[in-house]
């Protein structure tokens, strides 16, 4: 990408942030069924991917599934 890291869409600036901490062949996060029998996922990614796109513990993310084998996560707005 050409742009400014500080011109991106938040979706875009997440793309490279993964990108440039993941190897493609090796996946980067783990997603775990909740204890408590919800069926919800616990999704665990590396240490300092939070602090470097600005979550934290607690926060929803949103995960879309636009159909082309991509997931878009971004952090939902209160």
């Amino acid at each position: 990408m050409n742009e400014n890291f500080e011109d991106m869409q938040p979706w875009q600036q997440l793309t490279q942030i993964i990108d440039s901490w993941i190897n493609p062949f090796v996946g980067f996060c783990t997603i775990e069924d909740a204890p408590d029998g919800s069926g919800d996922g616990i999704l665990t990614f590396p240490d300092g991917f939070c602090e470097k796109v600005g979550w934290e513990e607690g926060d929803t993310i949103n995960i879309e599934a636009p159909g082309d084998g991509t997931l878009v996560l971004t952090k939902k707005q209160q």
